[in-house]
């Protein structure tokens, strides 16, 4: 049986392209109580990865409880840091 292959094609899609000028936090999170993201988004682009971390902020801001799953592909990180990343997650 010959292994699997996994292709990550996001380029170019809406995450990707995406900036933090793109997100009303306030509208976003209205009547929000829970804020959940996967680990993998961050790893999508430094833009992704500046996104995710504003949207932590300001759910922490609202009292809105946070998670991650943390899941790693390492093929998504080939060019970052993944552990600088996400010692700023956990330093909120």
């Amino acid at each position: 049986q010959r292994p699997s292959k996994v292709i990550y094609d996001r380029a170019g899609s809406a995450i990707a392209t995406a900036t933090t000028a793109d997100f009303n936090w306030d509208e976003i999170f209205e009547g929000a109580d829970w804020f959940h993201f996967t680990g993998i988004t961050p790893a999508l682009g430094d833009n992704v990865a500046e996104i995710c971390l504003e949207a932590c902020k300001a759910a922490k801001a609202k009292g809105i409880t946070v998670s991650c799953d943390l899941n790693y592909r390492n093929k998504l990180w080939s060019k970052k840091k993944p552990d600088r990343l996400w010692a700023s997650f956990a330093n909120m």
